[in-house]
Formats: structure tokens, C-alpha cells, sequence
């Protein structure tokens, strides 16, 4: 009898543990480099008596990504990276997928400094998630030879997959990504042998599979597709078509699966008659797997419609849903709770207090209804973590859920700022569930009661649950990523600081010199261009130069946008400085030096210049300390430098507080330094001084 416990045989290369998988999901923890961390490896770890893990989505090259801290695997540090998850899932007995990814239209040149590419030239509208002040661009149409070459990196990605260690992989063709894009007549719009048709439209997506396939078997490839377009992508009756050939062809090759990517396949869609699962079902003889958001009534609806023959969900025992299907005994019995913020501004103790309340809760569950019960207007959100963040930030009042998922969150997230006011009266009994009269529960109740006899159930719960399972500490937070932010000073801050201070000092030089001019022309010039600099803030200088120029026709890299921008910004200010110094200096200095018989240069280099430096050390020494802090601006236009290091961390840590104040000390350290320097080098231009008045 095959039960959900039992082994699962996928092919003659893999078999699974039981019929349980674990979703990818996408959870922004990556380092630096984008190189998977040993807490990822932790992760992974204890997840791994799932029968299939499938990783978050890791990118295959630099130019395929679309949110922060995402992790790679084209990079010898990302394999090693990777080496120590699966390591660490095969040391559990479980095995692992790697999913690869290219966000195609939904990258930005944030990410990579290059060039957004897609199957033609339509952009998706929106701002980046997590980093909402970024707007997706126009994307540059591939060409040919660029479609060749993405079809050997997702192959190389593969290779570098099992390198790494993972038993298989998964293609993310699905949720509009560029895979997707191929295949969606609303992002195709190409008329070469990559569009117009449908033969053309799945020439890609088969390209890779194929690719792939040649390269580690079929049999350790998976495929995720998402017929029906329902995120970042609008449907068109002819997508049908091109889906209806795609899968004719995939029938006639070996995969190890076929992934639906959907959020909610309780979704019909008219192109496709109905449900996207009862579409692949129809025309996909391979396996057909279901892994992700599914409430317990899809689940429970996968489960009876046959859609699936492997699900991972948590259903919830009552009597109605007794009637309907095969349930086992409670493997887990819990209750909800409410939630509010530490410092609980509408003071909420009670569900009754709820009257009127916003309340952060997943549209499709019991907890919702229970809020809306109690007088709660209820707005949607995804998942804990968005919920937990409504509610810190204020957007929301409360929250309602599960006691064993919010102590989870709380355990698990470092300084958490929620608390629980009060728990419901109901007691929730997790199951698992089959079709009626299937026949599997006796060996499922049987299996459980095995757990619960030798401790495993216990271990599970403590792992996850007890009080031992704490985050870490804001100390932790600091240590972990000191250095990362660090780094990022050291290796573009400075640069970044250096490289435009000398060129703007180039620039004052001539400005300062074009202020002095008796020439009307050149004095006008360096006037208005010291106004335009000094009547206008930094950032707007900035924007202008990254985000405007490129309408005009100049495209400038983000590093080189922010060199031109803080160059001009230098030269309007430090030309002030160097032409007040140099006309300190007496009259009877450029006299005495003509009277010699030197000429102008002649006078300017080797009489006036080595005065006025002296006298402009101090000023030009904090315009370049105050350049150090300045270079924060460059983050808004993409470069990735100390501040906006900080930036990213802050996004997927939730501690911005503990982060930017590191940030600013960090910003201290160097400054400190610099001045430190500063001091010494007046010092040493004084005693030059006063060793040549005393010669």
C-alpha cells in the first residue's frame, strides 16, 4: 500500500522518502556574493525528512536577478555555498532540488549594473518588492545569440547544481519569469523563431529543458509552469495553444516532473477551461506535482479531483470535512491566539476588543473569519511575515492565527516587537487527509503513533517551539554583519570617494582659474556653474544624471553616474575654497615673481600654489570627509556602497534600528580616521613652514 509516509518512486534515479514536499520558497537570506549562508544550511537541514526539498529559487547568472540577497549558483563560492546545504540535507537522509531562476523583465540594473533583458521590449509595471523605490524599466529584446547563451548558462547552472550536491533541478518556467515570458503572448511579442507561433513561443523553454537534460539526465529534471498567467503576467486566449504544444512536446521526454506554479488553484481560467491543474492533468502523462499556497479546502479538493499525486499541506480536523474524507488521528492539537504590537496603541486584550479593529489575516482562513466574527475589518495579506510587518508598522491593529505558527515567528525573529494579549477557546487539531475509504489511515494513524511513542513528535515540536529555539540576539545581528557592511565601505565607498574628489579637485582648479579670469567669458562660466551647483541639492543632481539622462540618449552606468555627479558637486564647492586661498596670497608675491622673469604658469605652480595649499588643506580636507558621508546618496541610483549594504540587510532582517546605527558608526570610523589624517598633514605642512621661514 502505497501511504504518504511510505516511499515515493519517482523514476529508476530517485526515490523519496514518503509522498511530502517542501515548497521553494523565496526568502532573501543570502550573503554576500550571493553566496548561501550556514544558516540557510540549518535551514535546509531540518527540513530534510520532507521526501523533496526544493530550494528557493537561485539565480543562474548575475544579470537573473530580481530581489536582494537572492542566491546563485554560477560562482565557484556560491557551489561551495551550496555544497554545505545539501550537505546537510543529505546528512538528515533527505534529498534536495536546485530551482533555477531568471526574472528576465523583472530584474533591475540595481541588482547587476546591466541592461534588463527579456523576450522583447515590454516592461512590466511596478515597483521592485522589498525595494519599492525602484520602478521596472523597459526591458532590451534578446536576440539570438543571447538566447543560445542563456540556454548554456541554465544548462551550466544545472552542472554546477550537482557539483554542488543537489540530486536534480527544477526550472522555473512559471509566475512570468523569463521562461514564462517566452511563453505568454502579453510578453512575446517577437517574430523570429522564438515568437509568433506556438512552436516558436516553446522553442526556448524546450531549448533548456533539453539542454539540461543532456547535460545531469532527465530523470534529475523537473519543470514548474504556470499555464494560466496569474502573476506579474496578463492571460490571452492564444496562450492555450501555445501550452497545448508545449505539453505534447514534454510527453515525448523524460522529466522527473511537472510543477504547478500557482499560488491558489482554486483560480479558473477560460482559455484554459477551468483549473490550470485539471489542464495539466489532462495532457501531461509524467508525474504532476502541487506544492504551495494551498489552503486546506484546495488541498483537501487536490486530494479527491486526483489533481495531484503529491500535496504538502495542513488540514484541520472537523466534523463536516469526517464526512467527506479519510482523516487520521491529530498529529498536533493547538489554538489561536491574538496579536498585537509591544505597545498595543488601541490597547486590544481580547477578541471582543476587536469591534471596529484593522486585523493583518490570510483571506482563506479560519482565523479570518474569526476576526470578522469579533467586528474586525480584515485586510489580506500573504503570509506571517507580512502580516507581523502590518502590524509593527502600524498599517494594521492586530492579528489572529495559529499559537503554534505565531510562537514560531517569535522564537525565530530577532527582537520580534509583538506579544500575545489573549488565545482563543478553540482547539485546533492538525490532520492528514485522503479519500474516503482510501484505506491509507490505519497505517498513517499507526505511523503517528510510532512518533509519538519513541519521541519524534516531541523533538519536532521542541525544534521548532521551545523556549531553546531563540533568535538571535541585536549583539549577533552586529557581529554577522559588521564586516558585510564594512566591506562594501571599503570596496566602494572609499573608491567611490576618492576617484571623485580628485576629479573634482581637477575641476575646481579650473573653475577657481576661470573666476579670476579678467576674460568676461570664462569668469561667466565658472560663475553659473558654482550657482547651479550650490543652488541645487545632491540628490536631485544625481537623479538628473542617472534617471534623466537616459531620455536625451546618455545611458551612464551607475558607478560612473555617481563619479560625473559627485565631481561636479566637488569642483562647484571646492573651487570657492581654492580661489579664496589663492587670492590670500599678497599681490607682492606675483611682483616679486615677474620681476624674475617668470611667466604666469610659471608663477601660479611654483610661488602662489604651494601658499595656497596650505591655507586650503583644512577646508579641501572636510569637503573630503564631508564626500565620505555624501557617497550615501549613491544608493539611490543603484550603487551598491556602505549605505546601501545597510539597505538591503535592513529589508530581509526586519532590524533597521540596530543596523543603520551600526551603519553610522561604521560612517564614523572612517570619517574619524580620515580626520585623523587630516591633522597630521596640517601638522607636517606647518612645520614645513616654519622650517623654511627659519632657513
Amino acid at each position: 500500500m502505497n501511504t504518504l509516509f511510505q516511499p515515493y518512486r519517482l523514476n529508476d534515479t530517485l526515490t523519496l522518502a514518503n509522498r511530502f514536499m517542501m515548497a521553494p520558497l523565496t526568502r532573501c537570506m543570502a550573503g554576500p556574493g550571493l553566496v548561501p549562508t550556514e544558516q540557510m544550511a540549518a535551514y535546509y537541514g531540518r527540513r530534510a525528512d520532507i521526501g523533496l526539498i526544493i530550494s528557493e529559487a537561485t539565480i543562474i547568472r548575475p544579470d537573473g536577478q530580481g530581489y536582494p540577497n537572492t542566491p546563485g549558483l554560477y560562482s565557484a563560492e556560491q557551489i561551495a555555498g551550496w555544497k554545505k546545504v545539501t550537505s546537510a540535507v543529505h546528512a538528515n537522509g533527505g534529498k534536495i532540488f536546485a530551482q533555477l531562476w531568471h526574472v528576465g523583465r523583472l530584474s533591475h540594473p540595481f541588482f547587476h549594473h546591466a541592461e534588463v533583458l527579456a523576450p522583447s521590449a515590454v516592461a512590466h509595471e511596478g515597483t521592485v518588492p522589498r525595494m519599492r523605490e525602484l520602478v521596472y524599466q523597459v526591458p532590451r529584446a534578446l536576440t539570438g545569440s543571447e538566447i543560445a547563451q542563456l540556454v548554456e548558462d541554465y544548462a551550466q547552472a544545472a552542472a554546477n547544481a550537482i557539483e554542488a550536491g543537489f540530486d536534480g533541478v527544477e526550472i522555473h518556467g512559471a509566475n512570468g519569469y523569463l521562461i514564462d515570458q517566452f511563453l505568454h503572448h502579453a510578453s512575446n511579442l517577437r517574430t523570429d523563431n522564438y515568437g509568433g507561433s506556438p512552436e516558436n513561443m516553446s522553442r526556448f523553454a524546450l531549448e533548456v529543458v533539453d539542454a539540461i537534460a543532456a547535460r545531469i539526465g532527465g530523470d534529475r529534471t523537473g519543470l514548474r509552469l504556470s499555464p494560466g498567467a496569474y502573476v506579474h503576467l496578463e492571460g490571452d486566449a492564444r496562450d492555450r495553444a501555445v501550452f497545448d504544444h508545449l505539453l505534447a512536446e514534454l510527453n515525448q521526454r523524460t522529466l522527473a516532473y511537472l510543477h504547478l506554479g500557482i499560488f491558489d488553484d482554486s483560480l479558473t481560467f477560460d482559455y484554459l477551461d477551468g483549473r490550470a491543474s485539471d489542464y495539466l492533468r489532462a495532457r501531461y502523462d509524467g508525474h504532476l506535482v502541487g506544492v504551495g499556497n494551498y489552503s486546506a479546502e484546495t488541498a483537501l479538493e487536490a486530494i479527491e479531483a486526483d489533481r495531484f499525486d503529491l500535496v504538502a499541506n495542513q488540514v484541520t480536523y472537523n466534523e463536516e470535512r469526517a464526512e467527506l474524507y479519510d482523516l487520521s488521528d491529530p498529529y498536533v492539537e493547538t489554538g489561536g491566539v491574538l496579536v498585537v504590537a509591544e505597545d498595543n496603541p488601541q490597547d486590544i486584550q481580547a477578541l471582543a476588543d476587536l469591534d471596529g479593529m484593522r486585523a493583518a489575516e490570510n483571506l482563506t482562513s479560519s482565523w479570518a473569519e474569526l476576526a470578522e466574527e469579533n467586528g474586525a475589518e480584515i485586510v489580506g495579506v500573504d503570509g506571517m511575515t507580512e502580516a507581523m510587518s502590518s502590524l509593527k508598522e502600524g498599517r494594521v491593529d492586530a492579528i489572529v492565527n495559529d499559537k503554534l505558527a505565531v510562537r514560531n515567528y517569535i522564537a525565530t525573529t530577532p527582537n520580534p516587537g509583538v506579544k500575545v494579549v489573549d488565545e482563543t477557546d478553540e482547539v485546533s487539531q492538525s490532520v492528514f487527509a485522503a479519500k474516503k475509504d482510501s484505506g491509507y489511515m490505519p497505517a498513517i494513524n499507526t505511523a503517528l503513533e510510532e512518533m509519538r511513542a519513541d519521541g519524534t513528535i516531541d523533538a519536532i515540536y521542541d525544534e521548532y517551539f521551545s523556549a531553546e529555539n531563540v533568535a538571535p540576539s541585536w549583539w549577533d545581528l552586529v557581529k554577522e554583519n559588521a564586516w558585510p557592511i564594512a566591506w562594501k565601505g571599503i570596496a566602494v565607498t572609499i573608491p567611490l570617494t576618492a576617484i571623485s574628489f580628485a576629479l573634482g579637485l581637477a575641476l575646481a582648479m579650473v573653475t577657481a582659474v576661470g573666476r579670476m579670469s579678467r576674460s568676461a567669458v570664462p569668469r561667466g562660466i565658472a560663475r553659473a556653474y558654482i550657482s547651479i551647483i550650490r543652488g541645487t541639492p545632491l540628490l536631485v543632481q544625481l537623479y538628473l544624471i542617472f534617471y534623466a539622462l537616459p531620455q536625451l540618449g546618455i545611458e551612464i552606468d551607475p558607478f560612473p553616474a555617481a563619479v560625473v555627479a559627485l565631481s561636479l558637486n566637488v569642483g562647484g564647492y571646492a573651487a570657492e575654497v581654492i580661489r579664496s586661498a589663492i587670492e590670500s596670497i599678497p599681490k607682492g608675491q606675483w611682483e616679486a615673481a615677474y620681476s624674475i622673469g617668470m611667466n604666469w604658469p610659471q608663477v601660479m605652480w611654483r610661488v602662489i600654489l604651494p601658499q595656497a595649499a596650505r591655507i586650503a588643506v583644512p577646508p579641501l580636507s572636510n569637503t573630503f570627509i564631508s564626500l565620505v558621508k555624501d557617497t550615501s546618496l549613491a544608493a539611490a541610483v543603484t550603487v551598491p556602497e556602505l549605505f546601501q549594504a545597510a539597505q538591503r540587510l535592513a529589508s530581509v532582517t526586519y532590524e533597521p534600528l540596530i543596523l543603520y546605527i551600526e551603519t553610522a558608526l561604521i560612517y564614523l570610523m572612517f570619517s574619524s580616521v580620515l580626520s585623523t589624517l587630516q591633522d597630521r598633514l596640517e601638522q607636517r605642512l606647518a612645520h614645513k613652514e616654519t622650517r623654511e621661514v627659519a632657513l
